[in-house]
């Protein structure tokens, strides 16, 4: 019940597009298979609506300093290049040090778009990601920043409502996307046993017809491979 990478980058791209109207974008992505997926399938469904991804800048994965990156958008500004968007699919941390370091090197007031790694699991009386906004100091320099995810604590979803409400009853505290997708992926199952499923195959292969499920998280559909 996980969010697919090609399915946020394509929601992040169609918003960037239509909502946000960006037109020349920057991408710095880590160097491993989350950063690598999000930016190409980010990239493919930008040219897909008809604009381009200016600059992609890669850091390596285990990298704890990001000003060297930083610094090479600047240049690519310097040097006359065009951007109004950066897109940042990595994790809460490395997006709080990424974006702390704009300013500095004279790059403040760009949209700024992110990824599922953004929700770091605990949340602030807002609703928003607590951690992230520990490592931004500066609030301004965060404002505005649009992030995809899989569970959202302002839903307007009758059903996801209760759920909030019912868990912080029972647990006094927010519950986060691991919650949600948890308490979705055991009442898929349930359902599935509750209709008599005995053998694992055959519960393998009811689970794999799903489509359209609606859960607390959103809607799924479960394949039986990776589409």
């Amino acid at each position: 019940t996980c969010l697919l990478p090609e399915t946020e980058a394509n929601a992040m791209a169609e918003f960037a597009i239509r909502d946000g109207l960006a037109e020349d974008i920057a991408i710095l992505h880590g160097d491993d298979f989350y950063g690598r997926k999000l930016s190409e399938s980010f990239t493919k469904a930008i040219e897909q609506l008809g604009e381009n991804v200016r600059i992609d800048i890669t850091y390596p994965a285990d990298t704890i300093d990001f000003s060297p990156y930083v610094k090479k958008l600047y240049a690519y500004l310097e040097n006359g290049g065009l951007i109004d968007t950066i897109y940042l699919p990595c994790d809460f941390d490395k997006a709080g040090f990424i974006i702390s370091q704009l300013p500095y090197n004279d790059m403040a007031g760009f949209q700024i778009y992110g990824s599922s790694g953004w929700d770091s699991g605990k949340y602030d009386p807002h609703g928003n990601p607590e951690r992230l906004l520990e490592i931004v100091y500066e609030k301004g320099e965060i404002e505005g920043a649009v992030f995809t995810d899989s569970f959202s604590v302002w839903s307007d979803n009758s059903e996801t409502r209760e759920f909030i409400a019912r868990y912080r009853q029972i647990y006094d505290s927010t519950p986060n996307v691991y919650a949600a997708t948890a308490y979705d992926s055991y009442m898929i199952l349930i359902k599935q046993l509750k209709k008599r499923t005995k053998m694992r195959k055959d519960l393998e292969k009811r689970l794999s017809r799903i489509r359209n499920y609606n859960g607390i998280s959103g809607r799924l559909s479960i394949y039986e491979k990776e589409i």
